[in-house]
């Protein structure tokens, strides 16, 4: 079915496919013939069309491609690391510091506790 003026906010059905379920509300998922006639895809289609999208890209995760979601999966995991690695230093430091006041005779005063 052609799409009609009052559709609200056509989008090409690829970058429909892009956005969540909340963004896509309010717009219209169309593909072009070879007339260049926008025509409206209707909900059962995209929902195949998403289907075979999502199929699309779990076999490319099976294949090691990077896809989006394995690049965020990916930037997750370093943060995590991360935050992982600054939390060991600092309780590294911390029990450095206070071995290190342990040797030099220290108490915490400041007096190294030789009098």
């Amino acid at each position: 079915m052609p799409l009609a003026d009052d559709d609200p906010t056509p989008l090409p059905v690829a970058d429909y496919l892009k956005l969540d379920a909340k963004e896509r509300r309010g717009k219209t998922a169309f593909v072009t013939d070879a007339e260049q006639v926008r025509l409206r895809v209707e909900p059962t289609l995209l929902a195949v069309c998403e289907e075979r999208l999502e199929a699309w890209r779990t076999l490319q995760e099976l294949a090691g491609i990077v896809t989006p979601f394995t690049a965020e999966v990916e930037a997750k995991l370093k943060e995590q690391l991360r935050e992982g690695h600054q939390a060991e230093l600092a309780a590294l430091k911390q029990d450095s510091s206070g071995a290190s006041r342990k040797a030099a005779g220290g108490n915490g005063s400041g007096h190294g506790g030789a009098y």
